[in-house]
């Protein structure tokens, strides 16, 4: 909240993780905390996930950044799915940033995501997905490429933050290598759309990020859906960057600063995302031989959801046909 406060005032976010800020300071306090205090309130944050309607998560890692940790918050996620009735989609990204203690020394740190990092992860089955962020500052474009490789020949699908700050190239490097999803996406140009759309490569929007961070900056929702992409919108719930667990906001969001629809931007929080989290045949629509994950909401007309914003319209949720809320 100190940082929150740091960019009110006119800190640009880039600026704050040189300071020992930004992922860093997420790492160094998730390192000092107990399993149960993980537990407690990630769990905490996935019920109120639940309450404003979500019912399936992709959960990432990344704020451990050594073997020991990574698999630590694998598994305190894995146990989770005993104490909520959501889905789970567990995401390894152990190349999230370079922890402090491999300061000058990132190759060293790729190496030991390749070399030790993935294949445990792997080992353990505890991951379904491999991630990469790919950018300035972050891991370069070879060194994405490293790490989703050796993600894929582990067994894990593939995704990528790519183009969030700057254009790397990391979405079609990505798309290349068969992922499933790249978030983000807010430099994406329009000679890489096709290479997505080819790929299968689902563009996952993060709108509340730009507008967290104050950027002028979203996605080109619209050129990608006129390229025929499938538009998957995600929270992107994160200390740093977006604290709202809300997806009724990123739906609001996704038609006040992406351009889409209503309609589009449901779609978009719904039946794409499950396709992008594999689950597209599961979740995502109200189809029969789907799980009846349901929504009552305070609604006369479905297209009120992203025009009432900032509030919460869910009245009941259903899981498999059993009501949780």
């Amino acid at each position: 909240v100190h940082e929150f406060e740091l960019r009110a005032g006119g800190a640009p976010y880039q600026e704050i993780p040189a300071a020992g800020g930004g992922i860093a300071s997420t790492v160094a306090a998730t390192r000092q905390a107990s399993d149960e205090e993980l537990r407690q309130t990630t769990l905490v944050r996935l019920q109120r996930m639940l309450r404003h309607g979500t019912t399936t998560v992709e959960v990432k890692t990344g704020y451990g950044l050594s073997t020991a940790e990574e698999l630590r918050h694998l598994k305190v996620y894995d146990e989770l799915r005993q104490h909520t009735p959501q889905r789970l989609a567990l995401t390894f990204m152990g190349a999230h940033a370079l922890p402090p203690e491999f300061s000058g020394r990132q190759s060293e740190f790729v190496d030991l995501v390749v070399q030790e990092m993935i294949p445990a992860v792997a080992s353990q089955g505890l991951a379904e997905f491999g991630d990469v962020f790919c950018e300035q500052g972050a891991f370069t474009l070879e060194e994405s490429r490293q790490v989703l490789e050796a993600c894929r020949k582990a067994g894990l699908k593939l995704r990528i933050h790519a183009e969030e700050f700057s254009y790397q190239g990391g979405a079609r490097m990505a798309a290349g290598l068969g992922a499933a999803s790249a978030d983000h996406l807010q430099f994406l140009p329009p000679e890489d759309f096709e290479v997505l759309r080819q790929a299968g490569t689902i563009p996952v929007m993060t709108a509340g990020t730009s507008f967290f961070l104050g950027m002028s900056q979203f996605a080109p929702a619209r050129g990608l859906i006129e390229a025929d992409l499938p538009l998957a919108l995600g929270s992107d719930f994160n200390a740093g960057s977006c604290l709202s667990e809300s997806m009724q906001m990123a739906l609001s969001l996704g038609v006040l600063k992406l351009g889409l629809s209503p309609a589009q931007a449901l779609i978009a929080a719904t039946v794409n995302s499950a396709h992008s989290l594999a689950r597209g045949q599961q979740v995502g629509s109200l189809e029969v031989g789907k799980w009846a994950d349901v929504l009552a909401l305070d609604l006369l007309d479905v297209r009120e959801w992203p025009y009432h914003y900032g509030v919460n319209l869910v009245q009941a949720v259903y899981i498999g046909g059993e009501r949780v809320v």
